[in-house]
């Protein structure tokens, strides 16, 4: 991005500014085991263990824990979620540059666009998965483990939230489309999956609001 701003390598790679705001020479900055800023936001320089790192409750699916994480001063961002057997997170949209690396379980993930038909991904660890700008995606864990991912977007330095970004981008479809909201096949899909796998469903049917 910046080399296609600037078109000058020079400037970039030979630019003597330091960012000591950022990055400072400290003793204990990759030590420095960081502090909470939120109930569910870790400020910090350096994760030592993304799969055993302490998450808390998130509102992104049931039973779902999670964590966000303001990394080193910067605009970059990452958050942390896991899921048990069983359950799935709600499908949600926001804008480009999100990237998504499975660290534990197996399952799939469906990814579409408003009024489109919807694609299905299979991950287990190590699959990356990377959204469109306003691609709505959920992510499923039909495997009889937990799943955990971590992805990686840009952030707001002022208040810790995805940058404003078209007008469907509002804050209840990054937070997700509820159970109750969803079309039916997507649960009916879930349920046929875990049976394959040998999975037990936890999440009840949704009573489906809308017809």
């Amino acid at each position: 991005m910046i080399l296609n701003i600037y078109r000058n390598s020079d400037f970039v790679f030979n630019n003597p500014y330091v960012f000591n705001d950022r990055y400072a020479l400290e003793d204990d900055y990759f030590s420095d085991p960081g502090r909470p800023v939120d109930r569910n936001v870790w400020k910090t320089n350096f994760v030592p263990d993304v799969r055993t790192f302490s998450l808390q409750p998130s509102q992104r699916g049931m039973s779902a824990n999670g964590m966000q994480f303001v990394l080193s001063n910067n605009q970059a961002m990452a958050h942390i979620t896991a899921f048990p057997p069983g359950v799935y997170k709600l499908g949600h949209r926001h804008g480009v540059g999100a990237h998504v690396l499975i660290l534990d379980g197996e399952g799939y993930s469906l990814l579409w666009f408003e009024g489109q038909e919807r694609e299905r991904v299979n991950w287990q660890d190590g699959t990356v998965l990377s959204p469109k700008e306003g691609q709505y995606h959920q992510h499923f864990n039909a495997a009889p483990k937990p799943a955990r991912y971590v992805a990686f977007r840009l952030g707001d330095l002022d208040n810790h939230r995805p940058p404003a970004g078209q007008g469907w981008n509002t804050h209840a479809e990054i937070m997700g489309i509820q159970y109750d909201d969803e079309d039916p096949a997507i649960y009916n899909l879930y349920v046929e999956e875990c049976a394959r796998r040998g999975t037990t469903v936890i999440l009840p049917r949704p009573s489906y609001a809308k017809a």
